[in-house]
């Protein structure tokens, strides 16, 4: 057991850093099988053959046995290094020391009488623990085994032991044997005592500091050129992985190692640390690839969200290209198409919402996380007065969820106080919210059938929600928003959207109205709330957007899933739109319909796109528009894009088939070094195996001249031939 401990830990690591061509300084060790050849050993004849062949010329009387063993011992082993005689004992220097073995009672506990006869007597019992206490088989008369009526010699407790043995070592060098070396610290079972004298002596002995020795000055890690490969792609570029015909798995490993040494120098993958061998790369140190694959999980970390968005974009984009296909069919039908409309892919995040802080505070104050975010674009609204033709374009930030329309200004302004040097000025961009719509109250949509951008958004009738409790006067102490605390003569303010008291500082003078709550007219509201509720009338909206089919497919689409309902659109040159208008010296808003009329005027050759909208009268809009282009366009669109989608597929093909035939070939090649060296490693182990029966027969061979110099007719038997005293 200790020489497959050799053969496995110390004598096979360095034969294989020398196979490989690693630079290599050999460590020297005890080898074991001098001392199990020397024992077990047939030619020369070991101790136990020798006390075998001593046992077979015994008769009745065993006296004087034990002293020709040990004679017989003596004149074979004589001049071995590990082997010593003595007064009635030998000597055998064991890896763990000299062991004195006394050959008092040697043969006769050697010796097994049981004959085959009575072997099969015994396993004629009817008793299983009596068959079970002789396992031994007994070979039936002619089965060739022996022969017929022949009583066979039995065999002795030492060749039982060394065939044990030898079973026991093919079972064990036929698997992958991993050792936890344990030391006795004391020989008297008490804890916490260490004998310094008896670990040492173990430590020494088992061969652990060898073993020490060769795994420090060894390599840690061992892997296949294109197992290290496959590992560690995910930290290299592509083009270190592009490979050729005549590239090899060495080849890859190795720019694979020089571009991971070249862009990580804290992992010290230095030509002392890593080395290459012919079909094998080697890393010494176990810190180092500990550190390898620190980074590595850190990349995979990172690899694992870039698939994460490509999969989310896969999906998004698949679901916008159905939305869209579906968009142009419904659209082309009803209503004239510009060119940048049809060409135009479908994207839903334009204003990189996620990104503005502002922008999502005033948004998600609202559905408080609740509603997933579908689209969000810059638009126009026409904002029409009521009592005087006059009509204007106010812009707003446009954002759909999978519940409601919010509909943000986005303020900018300029502190020329708060600069920081001259010519300078602080910038500050606020977001107020001006009309939250939910999906349950969103009626209808309504498009022209002209070429123009426009499109109205139609929402139930106006309810007022419940007023605000306030709280009562005497019942706050404190600003609700600074703490301080009110004296007699502190002025302090209701908000009227969340009915908290404030000072003065903390509720500034900046009135807006608030419809949802019965606010028409401007109000007072804290800094906390302001910009968070609606502050424009309830009412049907008019928008402009070059997006304005990509926003209809989404409303459609969000209502259909979430509302379970399905939107009514409709496409009309005259388009009456809802109005809620508070006149002067009234309390509740009046219901009024702005007249919106569309017209095609023809323009020339690089006029721009931009429609002519003007009031004609008192909530009267016309909207002038230039003409769409021809509808084939979306064919011919359609028509290239099969035919790049099948160049594209043809050219996908061909680098599928030319990295298969690479791959199969690589394959083929580590196939050919692995039978190579399957070859090598069975033209060794015969060449051994030839050798040392060359050397055995060149023992008998003068063994036999030996014995025939010798005078005739001795009566003793040659050692190892298991037979008695031969004649003269």
């Amino acid at each position: 057991l200790q020489q497959i401990f050799i053969e496995l830990t110390l004598k096979a690591e360095q034969e294989e850093y020398v196979a490989e061509g690693i630079e290599w300084r050999a460590i020297k060790f005890f080898n074991n099988k001098v001392v199990c050849e020397l024992i077990e050993a047939k030619r020369p004849a070991g101790v136990l053959a020798i006390l075998d062949d001593t046992c077979a010329t015994l008769h009745a009387e065993s006296r004087g046995a034990d002293g020709k063993f040990l004679e017989k011992l003596s004149q074979f082993h004589s001049g071995h290094e590990h082997f010593s005689g003595g007064s009635g004992c030998f000597v055998i220097k064991h890896y763990a020391g000299e062991v004195r073995y006394t050959v008092d009672g040697f043969c006769v506990s050697n010796k097994d009488t049981l004959y085959d006869d009575v072997l099969a007597a015994i396993k004629t019992s009817s008793s299983k623990l009596i068959q079970a206490l002789f396992p031994e088989s007994v070979e039936a008369p002619g089965s060739g085994q022996a022969p017929a009526g022949q009583k066979k010699r039995p065999t002795t407790v030492g060749f039982k032991m060394k065939n044990q043995t030898a079973l026991l070592v093919e079972a064990l060098m036929s698997c992958a044997p991993h050792y936890v070396r344990c030391i006795k610290p004391n020989d008297v079972k008490k804890a916490n005592t260490f004998e310094q004298r008896r670990i040492v002596h173990q430590v020494k002995y088992l061969g652990l500091l060898e073993n020490v020795r060769v795994r420090r000055a060894g390599f840690a890690y061992r892997q296949e050129f294109h197992r290290f490969t496959d590992r560690y792609t995910i930290m290299v570029s592509e083009k270190v992985l592009r490979t050729t015909a005549k590239d090899t798995d060495r080849s890859i490993a190795k720019r694979v190692l020089s571009h991971l040494a070249q862009h990580y120098p804290e992992v010290g993958l230095t030509k002392e640390e890593a080395q290459l061998g012919k079909t094998k790369l080697f890393i010494k140190q176990p810190e180092t690839l500990f550190r390898l694959e620190e980074i590595r999980q850190g990349r995979c970390g990172e690899a694992a969200a870039v698939i994460q968005r490509a999969w989310v974009a896969f999906k998004k984009r698949k679901h916008y290209i159905k939305l869209r296909a579906n968009a142009t069919a419904f659209v082309s039908k009803n209503k004239a198409r510009r060119r940048e409309s049809i060409l135009r892919p479908f994207d839903g995040a334009y204003i990189k919402y996620h990104r503005n802080a502002s922008l999502r505070k005033v948004v998600e104050a609202k559905f408080k996380g609740a509603e997933k975010v579908v689209f969000a674009d810059e638009i126009e609204v026409l904002v029409a007065e009521a009592a005087a033709a006059d009509v204007r374009r106010e812009k707003r930030i446009f954002v759909v969820t999978d519940a409601a329309i919010y509909m943000v200004e986005h303020v900018v302004s300029f502190d020329q106080g708060a600069s920081k040097g001259p010519g300078e000025s602080k910038v500050s961009e606020q977001h107020f919210l001006r009309r939250w719509i939910s999906l349950k109250d969103l009626r209808g949509m309504s498009l022209s059938a002209l070429a123009d951008n426009f499109f109205v958004l139609h929402v139930s009738d106006f309810v007022a929600s419940q007023a605000t409790e306030w709280v009562e006067d005497k019942a706050a102490e404190a600003c609700a928003q600074c703490k301080v605390k009110f004296w007699l003569f502190t002025r302090r303010h209701h908000c009227r959207q969340c009915g908290l008291i404030f000072c003065d500082a903390c509720c500034p003078d900046s009135a807006i109205a608030l419809p949802d709550t019965g606010h028409f007219e401007p109000t007072r509201v804290c800094s906390g709330c302001l910009g968070l509720e609606s502050s424009e009338m309830w009412q049907d909206y008019v928008c402009e957007s070059f997006r304005k089919t990509e926003i209809m497919a989404v409303l459609i689409d969000v209502v259909q899933r979430k509302q379970k309902r399905k939107l009514d659109v409709t496409f009309s040159n005259g388009i009456r739109v809802a109005l809620n208008h508070v006149a002067a010296g009234k309390k509740l808003p009046e219901r009024k319909e702005l007249s919106l009329a569309f017209s095609e005027v023809k323009r020339s050759r690089g006029a721009g796109d931009d429609a002519e909208v003007r009031a004609t009268a008192p909530l009267a809009v016309e909207v002038r528009t230039g003409p769409g282009v021809p509808t084939d366009i979306v064919e011919r669109r359609k028509r290239r894009a099969a035919e790049m989608k099948k160049r594209r597929e043809v050219e996908r093909k061909r680098e599928a088939e030319e990295r298969k035939v690479r791959d199969a070939e690589r394959e083929r090649q580590r196939e050919a070094d692995r039978q190579r060296r399957i070859a090598e490693k069975r033209a060794k182990k015969a060449a051994e195996k030839e050798a040392k029966a060359g050397e055995e027969r060149a023992k008998k061979e003068a063994i036999a001249r030996k014995g025939a110099g010798g005078p005739r007719g001795s009566g003793g038997g040659g050692v190892g031939d298991g037979g008695g005293g031969g004649g003269g």
